[in-house]
């Protein structure tokens, strides 16, 4: 080999080790944005199940069960032999609603949630409406 051919390896080599050393940095540079950005999204991820576990629990609450019928605002249970229950349910706290002395507005104990109808005009709405 020549002097000229051997100072022309030497540049070649010497050349491609700084480009391969750029593209390492380069590399590496990128596998870390990676990195970062991987790790956010598993954060935002754990973030979206638990704010999604939260809506599914609020949205069983607010739905109506099977068993129940909605009417007037308030619900209604249905027994098991068809017939409709003489008491008034919460649409909320799905518990019991009361009327005083069948004078008052039936309400809930536990949310103070308020019916439109009277505990007097209970057994016309079970008779004409719900039948």
């Amino acid at each position: 080999m020549d002097w000229f051919s051997m100072l022309e390896k030497f540049i070649n080599e010497h050349a491609s080790a700084g480009i391969q050393k750029e593209r390492i940095i380069q590399r590496d540079e990128i596998i870390q944005h990676l990195r970062d950005e991987h790790n956010l999204l598993k954060e935002k991820n754990t973030l979206l199940n638990e704010k999604n576990e939260i809506l599914q629990r609020e949205l069983k609450e607010l739905s109506i069960p099977e068993n129940f019928i909605k009417y007037r605002g308030v619900l209604f249970s249905k027994l098991p032999d068809g017939r409709i229950d003489e008491c008034a349910y919460c649409p909320t706290c799905k518990t019991p609603m009361y009327s005083i002395q069948e004078a008052t507005n039936f309400e809930c104990s536990r949310c103070r949630f308020v019916a439109s109808f009277t505990g007097e005009e209970l057994p016309q709405i079970l008779r004409d409406n719900l039948k």
